[in-house]
């Protein structure tokens, strides 16, 4: 018979607790009678009074409410509303910590995951302003005690919350959400609410050309309300004239896990704004992803073209190439770069971005990388750049681009977990060595960690 485990706490229990080491997600971890508790907002070295708010059956989680002493590496947090807001994990960890936290988030997951020891991994990247940086906001809207809102998610919940202010998100993005609440509340929107199936308004989006200007809002909403939003639109672009393109997004179906709906209507101005990054200029549009920090992407597509060693000869495949970011910065240094990506929208505005920036030596196919890279026009290449969503490569993708012969791999990742399990793939299973592994911070506070690793082929 399996043996029940005993779980010394329960929910509403306060405990003492001393803090060991912090977990993937930065939250402190200690034992509790050799009982797993994770507690957010603490530090390793810390004890800390915790009372316990969730028990799972090998762990609890709880909320700090008494420290009697302080790490070294604890600051005040920059955001007023971090304390609330589930948006920031590390606020209270200083800089040159949380840099040094990402390394090692790096590490072991190619440890624990990937089975992989003793990398070269370098010093990580970091910036100099670690506020305001984020081009892309996406606002919950929700009514608090009556009020309509443009705020965020608590911590591991869906229950929206208001904010005085975000640390993280450009300041033309809080000037757009302050100026828009006060609109919608004048023209007595309400927030939606899936509970009830009522309301207007679901999610303010904010994207900001951060090197142009420019501003782009998008209002997702749960029916069709263009007449109210043009007005709503028109009187927004004269509170801030940044404003240059205004849409409205249709969503539905509640079960839908894009913020996104499932129509989008063009309401005012252009139908995509610019980005600037290094010598190139972007388009963007509302289903287009490009990276949240516009200043360390220079960093990051800098690192890609260094590892690439490419010196104006050869050809380079970027899978999963958005709207052609990578690639255009691989076109300086190469003969051909062939860039594939799964939406049509992305490939769309990768093409319009060649033409934008005057460059020629790229062709870009729209697709599954797994059913593109048989047919391209090659049957070797010596650079392959992946950079794939949260969820990393599948392996019918994998051996797809490992077929191409690559001497050079460079896999470009957001989440060390599924990074350490295709690059054990692709080290353990087809020969290739880790030359070197670099982290660029694209998201100070948070937890999360943008990584650039070089391969070359045994």
């Amino acid at each position: 018979m399996k043996r029940k485990l005993v779980r010394p706490v329960k929910p509403g229990d306060v405990i003492q607790l001393k803090i060991n080491n912090l977990n993937h997600s930065g939250e402190g971890v200690g034992k509790y009678e050799g009982f797993t508790v994770f507690v957010p907002s603490v530090l390793p070295g810390e004890n800390v009074q915790a009372v316990i708010e969730e028990v799972k059956s090998r762990y609890a989680r709880g909320r700090a409410i008494h420290s009697d002493n302080f790490s070294k590496e604890r600051e005040e947090p920059c955001c007023s509303s971090y304390a609330k807001c589930g948006g920031c994990h590390l606020q209270h960890m200083n800089y040159e910590a949380q840099l040094k936290f990402k390394n090692q988030t790096v590490i072991e997951a190619l440890r624990r995951i990937g089975k992989i020891e003793k990398v070269n991994i370098c010093p990580p990247i970091g910036m100099k302003d670690i506020r305001g940086y984020r081009n892309k906001a996406e606002y919950p809207i929700i009514e608090y005690n009556g009020t309509l809102y443009a705020g965020f998610f608590k911590q591991r919940s869906k229950e929206g919350i208001p904010i005085d202010d975000c640390g993280l998100q450009h300041p033309l993005a809080e000037k757009v959400r302050r100026y828009f609440i006060e609109i919608a509340r004048e023209m007595k929107f309400k927030a939606y609410s899936m509970e009830t199936k009522r309301g207007h308004i679901r999610h303010l989006i904010v994207r900001v050309g951060v090197f142009t200007g420019e501003v782009m809002v998008v209002v997702v909403t749960a029916a069709d309300i263009r007449a109210q939003l043009k007005r709503a639109a028109k009187e927004l672009i004269e509170r801030v004239p940044e404003v240059k393109s205004v849409f409205q997004s249709v969503k539905i179906n509640d079960r839908n896990p894009n913020v996104l709906g499932e129509k989008l209507y063009h309401l005012y101005g252009k139908k995509r704004i610019t980005e600037k990054i290094g010598p190139f200029e972007f388009l963007i549009s509302p289903e287009t992803f490009f990276q949240v920090n516009s200043v360390q992407s220079e960093v990051l597509f800098n690192k890609v073209v260094e590892y690439s060693k490419l010196e104006g000869k050869g050809t380079a495949v970027d899978a999963y190439c958005g709207v052609g970011a990578i690639s255009l910065f691989l076109a300086q240094k190469t003969q051909k770069v062939y860039g594939i990506e799964i939406s049509k929208k992305s490939i769309e505005n990768a093409r319009a971005n060649a033409v934008l920036n005057g460059i020629k030596n790229t062709e870009f196919y729209a697709g599954d990388v797994s059913e593109i890279v048989p047919n391209l026009p090659i049957k070797e290449s010596d650079v392959v750049v992946l950079d794939p969503p949260r969820g990393g490569c599948d392996k019918k993708a994998l051996n797809a681009v490992l077929a191409l012969k690559p001497q050079r791999l460079i896999y470009v990742s957001c989440n060390p977990s599924t990074l350490a399990r295709d690059l054990s793939f692709i080290v353990h299973e087809h020969g290739y060595k880790i030359e070197e592994i670099q982290v660029v911070d694209m998201f100070p506070n948070t937890y999360h960690v943008e990584t650039v690793v070089l391969m070359s082929r045994l």
